[in-house]
């Protein structure tokens, strides 16, 4: 069975501007491989496939090539760009480690008024589970994360968690539309959850982390493009280590 999510799916329940409405579209068609490295992102074509305006199409395009799926120069065309196996590998470790320990912080210094929110947010997510709609799920998981983020009561941390985070929204988004993805990422929540209101921030440090790391597993497996330049799992190195909780030498 495809793994890949129909247009239609992704779209369902959701109240999307016109430049969300072609991000995720364009997104899409990226990371599924139906537009591969190195294809042009044509502004007038995209705007007539979906029947708005270019000034949305613009907006899309700066918000991808914001998240390194475009590369665009001045007074040049939008091309689709090429995927770097090493930095993707770099950005999902790095952040793994930032949201673990942001959940760490959060255990002891969120707020009763704020932990109250995370749950209202997972039940919220439930909801949207029951009923599969994916951007409206997509969009409370990453409520969640920020959440948790800003409960750790750490601006540095919330600054540089952030800025890497929002480079890593189309991979979060494309690996909860797999099938399964949606209650993979639910029960995740609900460990991450259970040792917040625990306060058990060993507990909550490691379920982050571990949901982090196989979040990249998960687009690493189904992005063609990632699966045909990835190494054998058993030789992808510092990731696996981290996941598996080993100490590095």
């Amino acid at each position: 069975m495809s793994t890949e999510p129909s247009r239609s799916a992704r779209h369902q329940g959701g109240h999307l501007t016109q430049a969300e409405t072609v991000r995720i579209g364009l997104e899409s068609d990226i990371l599924t491989g139906r537009l591969s490295p190195g294809s042009v992102i044509d502004e007038t074509e995209t705007s007539k496939q979906f029947g708005v305006s270019r000034t949305p199409v613009r907006e899309a395009i700066f918000l991808l090539v914001q998240a390194g799926l475009i590369k665009k120069e001045a007074r040049k065309r939008a091309i689709v760009a090429e995927f770097n196996v090493d930095d993707f590998f770099g950005l999902f470790e790095t952040l793994a480690e930032l949201e673990g320990l942001s959940a760490r912080f959060a255990t002891s210094r969120m707020s009763r008024a704020e932990r109250f929110e995370l749950s209202k947010i997972h039940s919220l997510a439930a909801e949207k589970l029951l009923v599969g709609e994916i951007d409206n799920y997509a969009a409370l998981g990453r409520a969640f994360h920020s959440l948790i983020l800003e409960g750790s009561k750490n601006t540095t941390l919330v600054k540089i968690t952030s800025e890497l985070a929002a480079r890593l929204v189309p991979y979060r988004r494309f690996q909860v539309s797999l099938e399964g993805g949606l209650q993979r990422n639910q029960d995740d929540h609900e460990i991450i959850l259970a040792a917040i209101r625990a306060n058990d921030a060993d507990a909550a440090y490691e379920a982050m982390r571990k949901h982090t790391l196989e979040q990249s597993e998960s687009v690493i497996e189904n992005i063609p493009a990632f699966s045909e330049l990835a190494p054998p799992q058993e030789n992808r190195g510092n990731l696996l280590q981290l996941k598996a909780g080993s100490d590095f030498s």
